[in-house]
């Protein structure tokens, strides 16, 4: 893609980025306690989207935005900067998120 966004969105971007990594950090904390508490990842899915179709539309699409991003440096298996892939969330184990 080649195109890149007008220059207000990257302020903008630049200005919620943080908040955002946030906000899906406590989704994922959240997405997870539902994981073992329903019958099945569809219905844990269903309340994810449920939430998030509920939720301001700015903030349910930057959510959605750092989730993609988030994982698009994860499948790549390295930061922008050359450095190891950290997926930022805690709870996961060593072994889990690669790293020993």
């Amino acid at each position: 893609m080649t195109r890149k966004p007008p220059p207000g969105l990257i302020a903008s971007a630049e200005q919620d980025y943080q908040d955002l990594q946030d906000r899906l950090t406590e989704a994922v904390a959240g997405a997870r306690v539902l994981l073992v508490g329903r019958s099945s990842e569809v219905e844990a899915l269903a309340d994810v989207y449920s939430m998030l179709s509920r939720a301001e539309p700015r903030i349910a699409a930057g959510i959605g935005a750092a989730a993609v991003m988030h994982l698009a440096k994860r499948a790549k298996g390295q930061e922008p900067d050359g450095q190891p892939a950290d997926d930022g969330f805690p709870e996961r184990s060593e072994q889990e998120n690669g790293t020993r």
